[in-house]
Order: structure tokens, then sequence, then C-alpha cells
């Protein structure tokens, strides 16, 4: 948990306050990061509230829009209600606020950065946004690294939700280089931030290069009769069969072990100091 999630009470996000977290391990044992409601709902709010404005509209945008309706008469400024940022629809509401709060506590909890709210450039607000839900960035380290993120709203929390998420991150993990980047970089270059578009954009030569880190390392884990290939931070994780060949079980929940991706290939690889991995 630790190479992705700072401990959640040294942040300086708010979320850190209204926020109770535990450090927990699924029953597949996925590192996973449980966060719940401690009485400070309305701390919450008042951290939400101007999150889910700026990730729709700039304060410019949103205070010539308020000037434009305020010249209207009462019908017609009913009838341009859904000429807004802000989305109407139920469905597209929850969504969004879903991945407004991954992103505010991604950005605080990590070391990446949100360079681009996406929100903002959604054509039609009314429809969910395509691309990663969210995309953090940290070009300061080396090699640069990026986080994915999958968000999803449900009133009552389900394993379904979970496996579509799992599915996502999985269809972005096997498409290799995130569909967003491009994106990201051109909104940086076109709102006049060229040095850290340029710094974005140069993440595909060093995808390319096999210099670029979106946390690609497998871990392997047997429970429950089966084996698993999992990521570090637990978000991606397969299953895969242990054969004569292939003997996963037989090294699965060894400390230390892993297999790492290089030039396209998978390595076993260990950190243990007390185990070398021989070629043969």
């Amino acid at each position: 948990m630790s190479d992705i999630l700072f401990d959640h009470k040294s942040t300086n996000s708010p979320f850190s306050t209204c926020l109770d977290a535990s450090d927990e391990k699924t029953e597949h044992d996925v590192p996973h990061r449980c966060l719940s409601h401690n009485g400070h709902e309305a701390e919450f709010s008042e951290t939400m509230l101007p999150a889910l404005k700026k990730h729709h509209t700039s304060d410019e945008c949103a205070r010539i829009r308020a000037e434009i309706v305020k010249t209207m008469n009462a019908k017609a400024a009913m009838a341009v209600r859904n000429a807004s940022p802000y989305p109407h629809n139920e469905r597209t509401c929850k969504g969004n606020y879903a991945e407004v709060f991954l992103a505010e506590y991604l950005d605080g909890a990590t070391s990446s950065s949100l360079p681009v709210y996406r929100l903002r450039y959604n054509p039609n607000p009314e429809q969910a946004m395509k691309g990663e839900d969210v995309l953090l960035f940290d070009l300061d380290s080396d090699p640069i690294r990026i986080i994915v993120g999958e968000a999803k709203f449900r009133e009552v929390p389900n394993k379904q939700a979970v496996v579509d998420m799992i599915d996502a991150l999985m269809r972005s993990h096997r498409a290799g280089l995130p569909a967003s980047v491009v994106f990201v970089a051109q909104r940086l270059i076109t709102e006049g931030n060229i040095d850290m578009g340029i710094k974005v954009m140069s993440c595909l030569s060093l995808f390319a290069a096999a210099k670029l880190r979106i946390d690609y390392k497998l871990f392997l884990r047997h429970g429950n009769d089966a084996c698993y290939l999992m990521s570090s931070d637990g978000t991606l994780y397969e299953e895969v069969a242990s054969t004569d060949e292939l003997p996963f079980e037989s090294i699965a929940n060894i400390p230390g072990l892993h297999f790492k991706h290089t030039k396209d290939v998978w390595i076993l690889a260990s950190r243990n100091p007390f185990i070398r991995i021989m070629e043969v």
C-alpha cells in the first residue's frame, strides 16, 4: 500500500480529518484502503463542494455565465438551464462525484498531481466522459510515474462494482499507455502551461523506451485454491493456472518474489536477500 498511498493521517488533505481510514487486505490478499465517515460530514461537504465546482468549470467561466444569465428574464433563464457545465442526469452526477472524490483523495494522498480537470472539457455534460476516470502524474520522479484510477458510485457497495472497476483497469493495462495522456498534454499546452505539457507528451517516447512507470509489477499470490498475479497496489489481478511447466503455486506468497516487465517480457525477480534467481 505504501508504494502508492501515503499514510492517511500524514497528508495535508482535509480528507485526513473528515474521514477515517483502515489499510486492510481482502480475502485474496489484495491491499485495500477502506475510507469511512467519522462524524465530520459537514467538513466533508465543505471540501467536496468547491472540488466539484473546479473540476467542472473555471471561476472565470462561471462568472461570465452567471453575468449573462442575470440579464435574462426568468423564462429565458430556465430555457438555457441545461446549457451548463454541470450534469442534471442523476447517474452522470453520481459518476462525476465519484471521479472527483477519487481524484482529490489521490492528489492529496500520493506524490502525484492532477494537471488537468478533464470534466471541464466534456462536450456533453449529461453523458459520462470517455477515457480514464482519473489520471495523475508524478513528473519529478525518475522514472516519470502515472497513476490510473477508476471510480464507481454505488449507494450500496457490491462485488460487481469492484469487478467492473478491475475490468476497466485491466483494459487500460493491456492497452499500454493510458489513452488520455495526449489529451492532457494538449490541454496543458493550449492553456499556456507549455513546460508541463511537454513533460506529459514526453511520456509517449518514455513509454516506447520502457522508461515510464505505470506500476506494472505483478506479485504472485495463492488463496482459496487458486493463484493470482496482482499489481503492487492490488488494483490489477488475474487468476493463473499452476502447471508442471509453470509451477506458480510452489512460489506463491514468498516475500520479495515478483514478476517485472522488461522489454515486453515478464521476468521472475527477487527483492528477498535470502533468495537469488538463477538463469538456466
